[in-house]
């Protein structure tokens, strides 16, 4: 639930990514998510998890910035 909450109003931190998402700015998704993933990978370390997400911000974005 921390995402959701995230949205309501009086939360003091909002993450950059989000706010990037919410003024329809380029993602950071590269720095954040894509370098650990190489990391890992490197590492032989599944992350299927991050991936998940990785890919799902990338189709987001690519769908938003093509508006």
């Amino acid at each position: 639930a921390l995402v959701a909450d995230v949205d309501k109003p009086g939360v003091a931190v909002v993450p950059s990514m989000l706010m990037d998402f919410w003024a329809k700015r380029p993602l950071e998704h590269a720095v954040i998510l894509g370098r650990p993933i190489e990391i890992a990978r490197d590492l032989g370390v599944d992350v299927p998890c991050m991936q998940t997400v990785y890919a799902i911000l990338k189709m987001v974005e690519r769908q938003y910035l093509a508006d």
